[in-house]
């Protein structure tokens, strides 16, 4: 009987040792987290414009639009915007930096690799469609 007890008492003081350790490693933990607004401007030439308002509204036009609209996405660099915002866990350093990155980036991969250079992780990333087919893009980081 004594054995019993014994070993039910080793075995619940490594259980509530070991639940202890794990309570105290999260607590100790902080994590500084970015945020990266990037509003992309979509923009047509004054001449696909006109070209897509000649379309009519027959099958093989709309097939032209779509194509052109795709071209669109896919070949033409973007406007972009660039906007970092993070707490108030930063160096002067950093944020000079940060703020040389958010004016000089031309590209979404630009805009992350900036913010690649300090640390930052991307944890998860959200795009909204605006009106005029604009695309508001977040990218969630952390460090």
């Amino acid at each position: 009987m004594k054995k019993i007890l014994i070993a039910i008492l080793l075995i619940t003081v490594s259980f509530s040792s070991y639940s202890q350790r794990k309570s105290k490693k999260t607590k100790s933990t902080n994590k500084n987290y970015l945020v990266v607004k990037i509003f992309e401007k979509i923009s047509f030439s004054d001449e696909e414009f006109y070209e897509m308002s000649n379309l009519g509204s027959d099958v093989m036009n709309r097939e032209a639009l779509n194509e052109m609209l795709t071209k669109e996405l896919l070949y033409r660099e973007s406007n972009i915007k660039v906007k970092y915002e993070f707490g108030q866990n930063y160096t002067k350093d950093e944020y000079e930096k940060m703020q040389q990155f958010q004016q000089e980036s031309q590209t979404i991969a630009q805009a992350v690799y900036g913010a690649s250079q300090f640390g930052w992780q991307i944890v998860s990333t959200n795009t909204v469609a605006l009106k005029n087919d604009n695309r508001l893009h977040y990218i969630y980081m952390s460090k």
